[in-house]
């Protein structure tokens, strides 16, 4: 990774280098170029006007001429180089604008297979452009207050399965409910108040710890917001910082470390207060300390909420009420911990692979 960064940065070091002394040589050419042309312009309208074939106000206004024609030469370099940064921007803005708009409802091809649970996937289908199923004829059905993991191999769809449900994607085919209604009766934005997200890596605002976590809930009060913290075992480390909940966090949480901005991400969640409870890895970039921590927090909370937790650390979820396996976009196994180490299969050989590498650790 460092010998590929190392590689890019030098191109594009060459490549800046490159227009440098380009531009440079334009610059320098241009101005020899004009005091030439200038000189050269004063001595023969000087021999001309001693001779009377010229007058003074002739040599003013066609000295002006040039001046203008060469300044447009010199600056031509300039608007160059300008045009081709401003046309890279062109493309990334066109990509954007090109985009289409979030519809204000879940789109859904199928709207009559649902039932009472509070989440429920029947027959999804999901791709990329590249024609290659993420989400291959998925079923689930989650009930109140359950806690579903879901493990599998790097590419599985586990993560994509989270977008369709938070409707950043959307199914190609199939159907999904919410709270016992199709997800097509729902806008975006009361899907989104549904669920509490809580991603591997948490997106923390360049503001103050209390702002980051009165985001889950518009107009918290200070005493909400304190007892959100200690619920998620932040509390005493804000206390801690040099200004406590007024301290400032840094673009993304640049001055916290990862446990501490996973905690405040938790405390987020748990002031919203949602009905169900997302987390996408969320300590499997932690040290074991903070690990510890921020397990004890969300065992907590996923102990009141109907959550849905993508695991990379086997042991995380050994309690889990029941365990799914995904794999090429489908549900390869599912049970209880104890249930699939019997099994043997995939699950089992994903645990001991586990176990062994802690045990060399």
């Amino acid at each position: 990774m460092v010998g590929k960064f190392k590689e890019i940065n030098d191109i594009t070091k060459s490549k800046a280098e490159k227009r440098v002394r380009i531009n440079a040589a334009y610059q320098g050419l241009n101005t020899f170029a004009w005091t030439s042309s200038f000189v050269g312009f004063i001595a023969v309208s000087g021999l001309f006007m001693s001779k009377g074939y010229i007058e003074l106000g002739t040599i003013i206004a066609l000295v002006q001429v040039q001046n203008g024609v060469s300044q447009l030469f010199n600056q031509l370099g300039t608007f160059i180089n300008q045009l081709q940064t401003s046309l890279a921007g062109f493309d990334r803005i066109s990509e954007l604008l090109d985009k289409k708009e979030e519809p204000k409802y879940y789109p859904l091809s199928e709207e009559g297979c649902y039932d009472n649970a509070v989440l429920s996937l029947y027959n999804v289908n999901f791709q990329y452009e590249d024609d290659i199923k993420v989400i291959n004829d998925l079923s689930l059905s989650v009930k109140k207050g359950e806690t579903v993991a879901i493990v599998g191999p790097s590419g599985g769809g586990k993560s994509t399965l989270f977008k369709l449900i938070l409707g950043f994607n959307y199914p190609q085919s199939g159907c999904v409910s919410i709270m016992g209604k199709p997800a097509s009766k729902y806008t975006m934005e009361e899907i989104r108040d549904l669920a509490a997200f809580v991603p591997q890596d948490p997106y923390l605002f360049s503001g103050t710890v209390q702002e980051n976590i009165s985001f889950g809930k518009t107009g918290a009060s200070t005493k909400q917001i304190v007892e959100a913290a200690k619920q998620a075992n932040a509390h005493d480390f804000i206390e801690n910082l040099e200004e406590g909940y007024n301290t400032l966090v840094g673009e993304r949480g640049t001055f916290l470390s990862g446990g501490q901005k996973q905690r405040i991400a938790i405390a987020r969640a748990i002031i919203k207060n949602a009905e169900i409870l997302l987390l996408d890895e969320a300590t499997s970039a932690l040290d074991n300390e903070s690990e510890a921590l921020v397990q004890s927090a969300l065992d907590d909370l996923m102990g009141e909420k109907t959550s849905i937790v993508i695991a990379h650390r086997l042991s995380t979820i050994e309690k889990a009420d029941r365990i799914l396996v995904m794999d090429k976009g489908a549900i390869a196994e599912q049970g209880t911990h104890q249930e699939l180490i019997e099994l043997g299969g995939i699950y089992a050989n994903l645990y001991n692979l586990q176990f062994k590498e802690d045990k060399i650790a």
